[in-house]
C-alpha cells in the first residue's frame, strides 16, 4: 500500500469509528466499504475494515453479512478474538432461523474459550450453545425414530388404510421442520409420497401433496430433486383433476416449488447444500409452455383451470416467480432486463389464448370445462399482463393489437362456424373489458360490433341474449357507449326483465343494464338518467333478488346492479336501513368467491363515500368560471353529507362489514384491493371503529395491501394502518411483526406516493403436458 493510499483507508477507517460510536451505523458500513477499496490486496490490514464492517451487521441485526464479514476477517487474521466472536454471535442468530449453523457456532465458540479463557461474554456464549446443541441433538434423535416409524407405516404394504392415513397425517408435521424435512428426503421419503399420490384414497393423497409441498420451503436443491422424481406432467394431471382439494393442493405444490426455486421463499436457505442446485431455467420455462398448453386443453377441469390462470397470474409479471428466473438462450438473446417474463409468455401464445378460452361457449369447439369465476380470473390476469408488460408504446401497440386481432379472428369466422363464431367474439370482448378497459374500449369502436350486442339482444335465444346482455353491461363504462346503449338498447333491456318467459339469469342481467344506465350521471344530485324514483325502484328489484335468490350467481349480478345505483345517495340511505340486505351483502362476500368482489366492494364503497379519497378539491373560482361558461356542473346530493356517511358507516360496521372485507380482501386484483382499501380507510378515520378492525382481521389484511398493489391503494392501506397503530397497542393491532419500523415503514412509502397529482402526506415443449 502507497503512504497516500494507507492514509486515506486509515482515515476512512477513522470516520467509520466515529460514525459507529454515534450510533451512525449504514455510515459507518459505507466508510469501512471504502477502506477496504483503498487497500491493495494481500494486505493484512483489511480484516480490521471487516471485522468493524462487522460489528455494524450485527447492530444493524444483519447476521448473514455480519457472518460474511467475520469470516473474512479471520481469513485474512486466523487468531482474531474479536473477529471469532463477532462470527459466533451472528452464527448463533442465524441458527434460530436455520438450526445447521448451531454446531458451527458451538465449535468457532470452543476455539474462541481457548483463546479468551476468562472472558465472561464468551464463557456465558458457550453455555448457551451448549445447552441448545443438547437440546437440538435429543430432538433430532427423537425426531429420526419418528420419521423412520411413519416411512416404514406409510409405505408399508401390509399396513391397514387407517394407519397409513395417521403415518402420512404425521409425516405432513415432521416436515414442517427443517430437521424432519431432510430426514424424509435422506430417506427416500421423496420416491415414496410419489408412489402415494397415485393412491386411491383421496385423504392419503392430499396429505402426500401437503408433505411433499412442506419439503419444497426455502430449499432449491430438494425441490429440483422432487421435481425429477415426480416430473412436471404428473404433477400438471393433478392439477387438472375435477376433485378441488386435489387440484388446490396440487396447485399449492407448484406455487412452492415455483418459490423455492426462484429464491422468492422468505426461509433462509439451507447453506452449502444449496451449492448443488443444478442449472433450472429450461425447467421452469418448460413449466410456462405446460401452463400455457393446459389452458385450452378440455381434459383440464374448471378448477384446474382457474388454478392455471392463478399460478400465471402469481408467476408471470416481473415480480412473481417466473419473470425473474427465466435465462434461457431464448430469453437471453431476445428479452431485457426488467421485462420479466410477461413478453416471453406473449410470444408463447399465452395471451391468445387466455382471450380465446375466455370468448369459450358451450357450443365452441373444444367446449371447455369453467367454472363461474373463470372468466373473472382470466380478466384480472390480463390486466395483470398488461400493466406488466405494456411498459413503453411499442408494447401498448402489440398488446392491443393481439387483442383486437383475435376478436376480429372470432368475427371474421361467422361463416365458416356460424352464430357461435359471433358469440365467442362478444364473450371474449366481455373478458376484456372487465380486465384492461381502455383496451377493450378500442375493439368497441368497430360500430359493427355494439350494434351486434343490440341485435343478439333482441333474439328471444336465452344464450344468445344472456351473452349480449353481459357485454352491453360491460361496455357502459364510457359515456358515449353508454349513451348509445341509451339510445338503443333500454328498451330492449326493459322489454327481456318484464318478459314472462325470460329465466331469472337473463332477467337479473337486464336489471343490472338498467341499473348501470341509470347511474351513468354518477354521484350527480342535478341530473338524473331515468325519471325521479327509477333508481330506488331499481333497487327494489334488486334487493328481491339478493333477499330471495339461493343461486350465488343471481345474488352477485344483483350485488353489481347496486354497485351501479348506491352512486345515488337515496338508495344509499335506502340500502342502510335495510339490516336484511346489509346481511345479505356480507353473507354474499364471505361465500361468493372472487366475482362478487366488484359488485360487494363497489357498493360499499359507495356507501362509506370511498370514492371521495384522493379527489383533488375543487377550486371555488373554477365553479365560478364553469357557471359562467354554461357549464354543468356536479352538486353533491344533501344526503351525502358528512353526518350522514358517519351514520352508514356505524350501521354498516355493526352488521359485520370488516368481516365481508376481509374475505374479499383474497383478490388478486390490483383495482380491487385499492377499493377495500377506501372501504378500511373510511371506518378506521373513525376512532371508535379501529378496534374492532383489529379484532376482526382487518389490521392484519391491510399489511400485504399497503405493500403491494396500486400506488393509490397502498397509500390508502398504510392510512389505514396508520390510524390503527396510533390509538392500539402494536403488540395487539400487528402480532408477530416486529414492532420497530412496523408499520412506519408502510407509512413512510405511502407519504412519498404521488396521487392525482399532488402528494399526499399523513393526513416440455409441444403440446405434452400430460
Amino acid at each position: 500500500m502507497t503512504e497516500a493510499g494507507k492514509t486515506e483507508a486509515e482515515l476512512s477507517k477513522e470516520q467509520g469509528n466515529q460514525h459507529f460510536k454515534a450510533g451512525e451505523y449504514e455510515e459507518a458500513i459505507s466508510c469501512y466499504t471504502q477502506a477496504l477499496k483503498l487497500s491493495e490486496k494481500g494486505d493484512k490490514g483489511k480484516a480490521v475494515f471487516y471485522k468493524n464492517r462487522a460489528a455494524c451487521h450485527l447492530k444493524l441485526e444483519e447476521y448473514q453479512k455480519a457472518a460474511a464479514d467475520a469470516s473474512k476477517a479471520l481469513d485474512i487474521s486466523g487468531n482474531d478474538a474479536k473477529a471469532l466472536f463477532r462470527k459466533c454471535q451472528a452464527l448463533e442468530h442465524l441458527s434460530e432461523e436455520n438450526p445447521q449453523h448451531l454446531t458451527t457456532a458451538y465449535k468457532d465458540a470452543m476455539q474462541l474459550l481457548q483463546m479468551e479463557p476468562k472472558d465472561a461474554q464468551v464463557r456465558a456464549m458457550l453455555v448457551r450453545l451448549k445447552d441448545r446443541v443438547m437440546k437440538l441433538s435429543n430432538e433430532k434423535h427423537t425426531t429420526t425414530n419418528k420419521v423412520d416409524q411413519m416411512l416404514k407405516i406409510a409405505f408399508g404394504k401390509e399396513e391397514s388404510l387407517e394407519n397409513k392415513r395417521k403415518a402420512v397425517s404425521n409425516l405432513i408435521v415432521l416436515s414442517r421442520e427443517e430437521a424432519g424435512a431432510q430426514l424424509i428426503f435422506r430417506e427416500g421419503g421423496i420416491q415414496g409420497l410419489d408412489l402415494l399420490l397415485d393412491h386411491q384414497d383421496e385423504e392419503i393423497l392430499l396429505n402426500a401433496l401437503m408433505a411433499l409441498t412442506n419439503l419444497c420451503y426455502g430449499h432449491r436443491s430438494r425441490t429440483m430433486a422432487l421435481l425429477d422424481t415426480i416430473t412436471l406432467p404428473k404433477i400438471c394431471k393433478l392439477v387438472a383433476r375435477p376433485d378441488v382439494k386435489v387440484s388446490n393442493g396440487a396447485t399449492s405444490l407448484v406455487q412452492a416449488a415455483i418459490r423455492a426455486v426462484t429464491g422468492l421463499d422468505k426461509v433462509i436457505h439451507r447453506g452449502a447444500e444449496e451449492a448443488v442446485v443444478i442449472d433450472n431455467e429450461a425447467d421452469l420455462e418448460l413449466l410456462l409452455k405446460a401452463l400455457i398448453v393446459m389452458l385450452k386443453d378440455r381434459r383440464v377441469s374448471g378448477v384446474g383451470r382457474d388454478n392455471v390462470i392463478d399460478l400465471i397470474i402469481k408467476n408471470v409479471p416481473k415480480k412473481g416467480g417466473l419473470g425473474i428466473i427465466i435465462k434461457t438462450k431464448l430469453a437471453q438473446s431476445k428479452y431485457k432486463d426488467g421485462i420479466g417474463c410477461s413478453e416471453l409468455f406473449i410470444d408463447m401464445g399465452g395471451l391468445k389464448d387466455l382471450i380465446v378460452v375466455g370468448g369459450n361457449v358451450k357450443d365452441s369447439d373444444p367446449s371447455l370445462p369453467m367454472t363461474d369465476e373463470t372468466r373473472m380470473h382470466i380478466s384480472v390476469c390480463l390486466t395483470r399482463i398488461y400493466d406488466d408488460y405494456a411498459i413503453h408504446d411499442e408494447a401498448v401497440r402489440r398488446y392491443k393489437e393481439i387483442c383486437q386481432s383475435t376478436v376480429q379472428g372470432l368475427l371474421g369466422d361467422v361463416e365458416r362456424r356460424g352464430m357461435v363464431a359471433n358469440l365467442e367474439a362478444i364473450q371474449a370482448l366481455t373478458t376484456i373489458l372487465h380486465g384492461p378497459f381502455d383496451v377493450g374500449n378500442i375493439i368497441l369502436g368497430v360500430q359493427a360490433i355494439m350494434n351486434n350486442m343490440i341485435a343478439m339482444c333482441a333474439v328471444e335465444e336465452p344464450d344468445m341474449q344472456m351473452i349480449a346482455v353481459e357485454a352491453m353491461i360491460a361496455a357502459m363504462s364510457k359515456k358515449n357507449r353508454s349513451t348509445f346503449i341509451l339510445s338503443h338498447g333500454a328498451g330492449l333491456l326493459k322489454q327481456i326483465y318484464k318478459s314472462e318467459s325470460a329465466d331469472e339469469p337473463i332477467k337479473v342481467r337486464a336489471l343490472v343494464g338498467l341499473s348501470k344506465l341509470g347511474s351513468i350521471y354518477g354521484s350527480d344530485g342535478t341530473r338524473k338518467a331515468f325519471a325521479e324514483g327509477s333508481t330506488l325502484k331499481l333497487a327494489k328489484h334488486c334487493r328481491k333478488f339478493l333477499q330471495t335468490s339461493k343461486e350465488r350467481d343471481l345474488q352477485r349480478w344483483a350485488a353489481e346492479g347496486l354497485a351501479y345505483l348506491t352512486m345515488d345517495a337515496d338508495v344509499k340511505e335506502f340500502l342502510v336501513d335495510d339490516p336484511q340486505t346489509i346481511r345479505a351483502i356480507v353473507e354474499l362476500a364471505k361465500e361468493g368467491g372472487v366475482n362478487v368482489v366488484y359488485g360487494v366492494g363497489t357498493t360499499l364503497n359507495n356507501m362509506v363515500n370511498g370514492y371521495e379519497y384522493g379527489k383533488e378539491e375543487e377550486l371555488p373560482e373554477m365553479k365560478k368560471l364553469a357557471k359562467f361558461a354554461k357549464q354543468h356542473v356536479p352538486e353533491p346530493h344533501k344526503l351525502d353529507s358528512r353526518d350522514h356517511v358517519d351514520m352508514r358507516i356505524e350501521k354498516l360496521v355493526k352488521e359485520g362489514v370488516v368481516v365481508s372485507l376481509v374475505a374479499l380482501s383474497k383478490t388478486e386484483s390490483n383495482a380491487e384491493r385499492e377499493l377495500l382499501s377506501r372501504i378500511f380507510l373510511a371506518i378506521t378515520e373513525r376512532e371508535a371503529h379501529r378496534g374492532i378492525t383489529v379484532a376482526q382481521g382487518g389490521a392484519k389484511v391491510l399489511i400485504p395491501m399497503a405493500n403491494e398493489g396500486s400506488d393509490k391503494g397502498k397509500w390508502f392501506a398504510g392510512q389505514a394502518l396508520a390510524k390503527i397503530g396510533i390509538t392500539t397497542n402494536p403488540e395487539i393491532a400487528f402480532p408477530g411483526q416486529r414492532v420497530i419500523g412496523f408499520p412506519v415503514s408502510i407509512i413512510c412509502q405511502s407519504i412519498s406516493i404521488s396521487v392525482g397529482g399532488s402528494v399526499m402526506a399523513i393526513e416440455s415443449s409441444g403440446d405434452n403436458w400430460i
